[in-house]
């Protein structure tokens, strides 16, 4: 049975850490001042004993987002033209269904947003400057539940009358002008269960995404959790005419909640191998530092991708030892060439194919489409040199590309993503590219094997056994 995205995300937001009960502070940083942490060990007895270990130190990790930003408000050191952008409250309402865990009151607010913010941007003059000037944040468009920051602030962006968190919850509708006058809160906005409720999502359903304008005003359903003092000052600003609202996107828990399910998945799941190489600290290491090359079919290869590539020892240590493994790890702080080392390598084994009249495709995939566009504009990149290399981007349905449609605003549309392919290729067109390209790139969501089966259709049945063989997927 597959879970629903809200059984997902509850596992995370329902626990005693929940973001529910983030708030804005004084002293963003007195949370881990003020607790004593247990001490990380080289082992331990068992998966419970390390979970106690890790569980506060994971929720102290996920909220550092937070905090940064909490710290900047604090020393204003927030440009808000730059990161914000102007919003409208319409309508706000408590929920019937208040969240019994928490001691605030969850209340949902109807709130207009453009949608370039969205789509991805930030900033108040995305219109005039466009997305050759502005890039789309790391984290992509705005997802169900994203952190955001709403403040009502003076027109000189000095004073903050209000403000507050909030989490998204979906897209409601285009604002028409004859509207507002009229805005309210129904019972079926607070329904968040059904992800196919969501107005952008319907509309891209119905290939009409890009006929928004990256200006056009959205009506959006939010959640927040606050006090009751908190409630009435909400209250009252929304009737009161001084300054102006705004929004600002904090962060996104895509990658929190898989890591949090995956470490409850092991607790639960402790008789797995990995679960051994966790407690006992012991893998298997690597030894020799020293540049070793495996056999004589491909030393020139990887000599020659090495210096392609410029790799530093610990980055060529790693592309010959991964040659042959089932399973490699490569980790290290941002900055330390990761991504050149996964491109080298599938470089080096796109090379050895050729040599070895090996056909294999190699699938590529990234927790975030953020990623899989970097990936994928390293190796297009690479691809202008070098023939044998032939990338796709392969996008499943429900992550399209963000397309504005173009009016009389000479903005470079999509250009963060000029080397992405999506969906909105015909039947004919996908099964060239993909039978084309030796290597794919998509998210871990597209690469399940039941996304593959929704593209059966195109092929013919020993096209498509082909097709998954090549991918190594039996």
């Amino acid at each position: 049975m597959v879970s629903s995205r809200n059984e997902e995300n509850d596992f995370y937001f329902s626990c005693v850490q929940s973001p529910y009960k983030w708030e804005l502070t004084s002293d963003p940083y007195s949370d881990i001042r003020k607790k004593k942490f247990p001490i990380l060990k080289d082992t331990y007895n068992s998966m419970q004993e390390y979970y106690k270990v890790i569980d506060p130190l994971f929720h102290i990790e996920c909220k550092e987002e937070l905090r940064s930003f909490n710290e900047k408000l604090n020393e204003r050191k927030i440009n808000f033209k730059d990161v914000a952008v102007n919003v409208d409250v319409k309508a706000f309402k408590n929920s019937n269904d208040s969240f019994h865990l928490f001691e605030n009151t969850s209340c949902y607010l109807k709130i207009a947003m453009p949608y370039y913010f969205l789509s991805g941007y930030d900033g108040m003059d995305f219109i005039q400057s466009g997305t050759k000037h502005k890039e789309q944040r790391s984290s992509g468009e705005i997802k169900w539940n994203d952190l955001l920051y709403l403040a009502k602030i003076s027109d000189d962006f000095k004073t903050i009358y209000f403000d507050t968190l909030m989490f998204y919850r979906k897209s409601d509708s285009i604002v028409n002008d004859y509207d507002e006058s009229t805005f309210s809160l129904d019972s079926s906005d607070f329904d968040d269960d059904d992800d196919d409720d969501d107005f952008i999502k319907k509309m891209r359903s119905l290939n009409l995404g890009n006929t928004i304008s990256p200006d056009d005003k959205l009506n959006i359903i939010c959640m927040t959790c606050i006090s009751s003092e908190k409630i009435d000052r909400l209250q009252y600003e929304i009737i009161r005419e001084r300054g102006q609202w705004i929004c600002i996107h904090i962060m996104s828990f895509g990658a929190i909640i898989k890591e949090y399910r995956i470490l409850n998945y092991l607790v639960e799941n402790s008789s797995l191998p990995i679960c051994k190489i966790i407690t006992s600290g012991k893998i298997d290491p690597a030894i020799n530092k020293s540049i070793i090359y495996y056999g004589p079919e491909y030393k020139n290869i990887t000599k020659n991708v090495i210096n392609d590539y410029k790799l530093n020892e610990s980055q060529a240590c790693a592309l010959c030892k991964v040659k042959g493994r089932a399973i490699s790890l490569i980790h290290g702080p941002p900055g330390t060439g990761k991504t050149s080392v996964l491109v080298a390598i599938i470089d080096r084994e796109l090379q050895y194919n050729i040599l070895t009249g090996n056909e294999s495709k190699i699938l590529v995939c990234a927790p975030s489409n953020y990623a899989c566009d970097e990936i994928i504009r390293r190796l297009k990149k690479e691809e202008k040199d070098k023939e044998y290399i032939k990338s796709f981007r392969y996008r499943a349905s429900d992550e399209m590309n963000v397309k504005f449609k173009k009016e009389e605003k000479d903005i470079e549309y999509n250009k963060s993503n000029r080397y992405c392919v999506d969906n909105d290729l015909d039947d004919h067109e996908l099964k060239k590219k993909l039978n084309e390209a030796n290597v794919i790139v998509c998210t871990l969501c597209s690469s399940d094997i039941n996304e593959f089966n929704q593209i059966n259709s195109i092929f013919s049945e020993d096209e498509n056994i082909k097709f998954l063989k090549l991918l190594n997927m039996f």
